[in-house]
């Protein structure tokens, strides 16, 4: 059960820098 929140949590963890990431990016380019 630990394992699959691991996973769980990773998985958000990894989709909150993504949006983040792409946020920084579009405040460069505009």
């Amino acid at each position: 059960m630990e394992h699959i929140m691991d996973m769980f949590n990773n998985k958000l963890f990894f989709n909150f820098i993504f949006k983040y990431k792409s946020k920084i990016k579009n405040k460069l380019n505009n």
